[in-house]
């Protein structure tokens, strides 16, 4: 299992690389329950679709259910989560991978490429991406970031305290080191089997 998600981080830090997934042959699961086939480049934001036709079609973050890509071993999923919610509306859409799914919690990861400048105040070649991971209860309207490998944000080490404030064994073996960001996922297992009501 550890394998797998592995490959998946890698998987999605490599093409979101460019800010752009690009494929041609995915399936998108829309909110109003269509199902669309075909060639499809996907941004942070929205995507675009080639479906019973020759010309792309735009779809936005919160018209779309969940982006499926099919590989030679593995079908990855994605999926446009918000991250505000104001006034009864959900806002600030981003593209995300689920690295986790329980029945009572989720956790995804949400990866940005970082463009370098080349020194005429032009940004260029791409200096790699930042890596962010958010969690999300089934009762939460918006998911929490808990993890970053950003430098100026705070990572699971003090987030996810926080975050599992309602299960003191949880924090207890994130204080001790016993869980990390190396072994986020077994956090999670740990929460969904035992921590969560």
């Amino acid at each position: 299992m550890k394998k797998v998600i592995l490959i998946s981080f890698l998987f999605i830090n490599t093409l979101i690389y460019g800010q752009t997934i690009i494929s041609n042959s995915a399936t998108v699961y829309l909110k109003n329950k269509k199902v669309l086939n075909g060639e499809m480049r996907m941004g942070l934001k929205g995507l675009r679709i080639k479906h019973n036709s020759k010309k792309f079609k735009v779809y936005m973050g919160k018209e779309i259910d969940s982006v499926h890509i099919s590989t030679e071993n593995e079908v990855y999923k994605f999926e446009y989560i918000p991250l505000k919610h104001s006034k009864g509306n959900f806002k600030d859409y981003k593209l995300m991978q689920p690295v986790f799914v329980g029945k009572k919690i989720t956790l995804y990861n949400y990866s940005e490429a970082v463009y370098m400048s080349n020194g005429f105040g032009m940004y260029g070649k791409t200096g790699g991406s930042f890596s962010f991971l958010y969690a999300i209860r089934n009762n939460e309207k918006i998911p929490t970031r808990i993890g970053s490998n950003f430098g100026f944000h705070k990572g699971f080490r003090k987030e996810g305290p926080k975050y599992f404030k309602d299960c003191p064994d949880l924090v207890s073996k994130i204080n001790n080191d016993i869980f990390t960001k190396e072994n986020i996922i077994d956090a999670f297992k740990f929460y969904e089997t035992t921590c969560a009501k």
